[in-house]
Formats: C-alpha cells, structure tokens, sequence
C-alpha cells in the first residue's frame, strides 16, 4: 500500500450538514457578487443616461413647451414626466426585454423611490410600455401599500394618489436634473447669433425661481436641492465635461472638490460622490446651487487671461522653469520621468488654459471672432513673457537667444525696452482699444504677482475636480 492508499484510508470524511453549511455559504457569495454586478451596471447605465439623454430630454421638453405657449407649471410637469419615462424605458427596459430579473431593490436604488412611484399614477402608468409596467408594478405596489402612516413614502403615494389632475411631485434627483436642464438650455440659447441676454437672464431667474418653489411646496428644502444639484453635475461632469462650462463657479475654478470628500457605497458596488465642494480661493465649504455663466464680454477674457496666464509665469522661478512653459506636447515626451513628474503642473495649467480659450471660443458667434481669439491667447502669452523678463532681467539675453515665445517671426527686443514711448505705440494684443492707464495696470499686475512657494499645488487638474 503506497502512502497516499493509506491517506486515504484514514482521512476522516467531512460531516454532510457542514458541507451543506459551507455550500450555501458559496451560494450566497456568489448571489451577493451578481447582485453586486448587477448593481454597479444598473448605476453606470443611470449616469450615463443623465449624462448623454437626460438633460437632451429635459431641454427639448422646455422648447416645446414654450413654442406652445404651456404654462410654466406644465412646462417642467412635461419634462418631468419625459425625463422619468425615458430613464426607465433606458435603463430598465433593455433587461427586462434580455430576459433578465429586477428586484424592488433595484427599482428603488437605481431609479429612486421617488420616479418609482410615478408609476402609481395612471396617467403616467399610460405613457410606459406593459413591459415595463407589468414586471415593476407588483413591486411599486406592494412597496406602497406597506408604507407607513406618516412616513416620505407614505406622503409621496398620496400626494401621487391624490393629485387630481395636477402636476407629479417633483424629487431631488428629478428636481436636480431639471435645474441642469433649464440651465443648459439658457447658456445654449444665450450664445445664439442675436440673442438678447438680459431678457434670457431675467427668464431663467424666473424659471429658477419657480423650480424652487415648487421643491419646496414637495418638502424639498433649499440646501437639499442645492446639494442635489451640486452632486448630480458633479457625476455627470465625468461623462460631459463640456457641463463644466455653464456654471461660472465650475468654469473660472472658483469652486474644487472638498479635500476629503471621498466617494462611498451608495449601492453595493456603485461608488458615487457625495457632492461637497469648497471655495477655491478660501477652502471654505460652498452650499449654494451654481449659477448660470453669461457669455464672456471682451473685459471678462482678458481678466481670464491675463489670471491664468500671469499665474503661470509667476510660477518660473528660473529660466528651466519658463522653457517648461513653453515646450511643446512632442518635447514632453521625449523628457525623462523625472523632469515630466517635476513639470507636471505645467500639463495641468495648460489643460485649463485650452479650457478656458475653448469657453472663450463657445461664447462668440462668427469665425472671424473665434479666429481674433486665438491670436489674442498668443499675443497675451508673449506680453506676458515681456512682464516676467522685467521682473527677471538676469535671463532676458536668454529668451532673446532662444526666441523663447516666438515661432515664425524674429523675435523682437524692442518689448523689452522701458521707454513710454515704445510701450504706448505698442500695438494692442488684443485688437481693441486700450488706454495707457490699462496697459500700465495690467502691466503692473503682472510684474508684482507674487510668485508661490510651492506652484506643483498651484494648478490642480480640471479632472480632478
């Protein structure tokens, strides 16, 4: 007898109940990582609804609405029930058309109690397919049903059940996408050839004004709204960064991430953040909903400009610094690791500088604007450049030398003469008239902006944020 014969035969055999234990264990395990899964799918399929058709379906809501003279309770009762009828029909519809299985969990987690329950209405129930209907329905109502005398589950179903006629109690998440909608709709229509912003501005104010009162007549108090908002663009600007640049909080960088606001377990699986942001400037916690950014004046680009520019430049404490600034994408990857890692807030400060020359670029109406845009961001790098050489005389041979900030043209010396003449005939970089009093503040500004200690914490990436 070999020695695994004899193994075999003196190994004691495991009793059945504990491998039956043990089996169901690995049963549920495996249910809890599919349901898990399943999930965290359910959850992208929602963002990426919101992201990509939400929004579209609230503004094409709005515009019908207002080209049919709706009053304009109706109007966001309309796109209310547009935009919940389409997330289902996206992102519950397809699975249940596959063949595959919804829990009640799923309804509410992924879709919300509070557009689950539309389905109460009859009127509602009418619009959605029996697909839809038939499989959820069973749930809704027995979730209804069992809600407790005086709870939000219970005062939403008879709000629901009782409405007669009138309009859906808004929710957070519905009364959230709504504002995004208005305001996307806004900033669109503001930058149209013609448009009269005052009058849209003043609309929008009106709109706004009645979004919130409404929530807040379906118990939704202001903060809860305003954090509403601030967390449903938060996720949607991952999928549509274009929506940083409707609000002027979000697109100037007047408003970050809060340090420490980490992303937690909303659903098993689904990581979503939780929607603090804090001022940039002070650190100090903001808890107001974002406001509609105005397409830029001539005087609002340059204060950008001459910001994010003159930040950059200040950040150069040395010649190598500057070059950094000035490199091109294919120098960076020829560069060692260790001077990319060094250079890094150099990536990311330019990544903002496109940012903000494509909003430049949004809010204009013809190409011969657009055109006269970029060579102002030219124009303004290299006037700059002239303020960093006057704070920094020890290297103006070297940028002559290098004909650092030129590319086809000679580079000229003359910027760098301290005459008052040459200075008041210099031409306007920016293509408009500007008195010697502005050139010689913004000068100024430039030449004193103190220069950080630590500039690799200067420019965080619009990514990040």
């Amino acid at each position: 007898m070999n020695v695994w014969e004899s193994r075999s035969k003196t190994a004691v055999s495991e009793p059945k109940p504990k491998r039956e234990e043990r089996a169901r264990a690995k049963a549920v395990e495996k249910a809890q990582k599919r349901d898990k899964k399943r999930h965290s799918e359910l959850m992208t399929d929602y963002a990426m609804f919101d992201a990509t058709k939400g929004i579209e379906y609230i503004e094409s809501s709005l515009e019908r609405c207002e080209m049919d003279g709706e009053p304009y309770d109706s109007t966001l009762d309309l796109a209310n029930r547009m935009y919940a009828k389409a997330l289902m029909l996206h992102t519950i519809q397809p699975i249940l058309q596959s063949g595959g299985n919804i829990t009640k969990d799923d309804v509410k987690r992924v879709i919300g109690t509070g557009v689950a329950y539309y389905l109460i209405d009859p009127q509602f129930r009418n619009d959605i397919n029996n697909t839809i209907t038939d499989k959820l329905m069973p749930h809704i109502k027995q979730d209804a049903i069992s809600a407790a005398p005086g709870t939000p589950k219970a005062v939403l179903r008879d709000k629901i059940e009782c409405r007669t006629g009138e309009r859906l109690p808004l929710n957070v998440k519905s009364a959230s996408m709504l504002y995004l909608g208005i305001s996307k709709s806004a900033y669109e229509e503001m930058r149209m050839p013609g448009a009269n912003q005052d009058e849209i501005a003043e609309n929008y104010r009106r709109h706004v004004d009645r979004l919130v009162e409404l929530a807040g007549k379906d118990g939704i108090s202001k903060d809860r709204l305003n954090k509403g908002i601030r967390s449903t663009y938060g996720q949607l600007c991952k999928m549509d960064p274009s929506l940083e640049y409707v609000f002027s909080e979000t697109a100037y960088s007047k408003v970050e991430r809060a340090p420490g606001s980490v992303e937690h377990d909303f659903i098993q699986g689904a990581r979503i953040w939780n929607g603090e942001y804090v001022r940039t400037d002070t650190q100090q916690a903001y808890t107001d909903r974002f406001q509609l950014r105005r397409p830029m004046t001539l005087e609002d680009r340059r204060e950008v400009m001459d910001d994010h520019l003159g930040r950059g430049f200040a950040a150069c404490h040395d010649y190598e610094d500057l070059k950094a600034v000035f490199a091109q994408p294919m120098e960076w990857q020829s560069w060692p690791e260790e001077k990319r890692q060094k250079y890094g807030w150099v990536e990311e400060w330019r990544s903002r500088g496109d940012r903000f020359m494509q909003m430049s670029m949004d809010d204009c109406w013809t190409n011969e604007e657009r055109d006269a845009i970029e060579k102002e961001w030219a124009d303004a790098a290299e006037w700059q450049l002239q303020g960093w050489v006057d704070a920094h005389p020890q290297y103006a041979e070297q940028v002559i030398r290098d004909n650092l900030g030129k590319s086809e043209v000679e580079f000229d010396e003359s910027i760098f003469d301290d005459d008052p003449d040459v200075i008041k005939n210099e031409p306007d970089p920016h293509g408009a008239s500007m008195t010697q009093e502005e050139f010689d503040r913004r000068r100024a500004k430039l030449k004193h902006m103190p220069i950080p200690e630590e500039s690799e914490h200067e420019f965080e990436s619009p990514d990040k944020r």
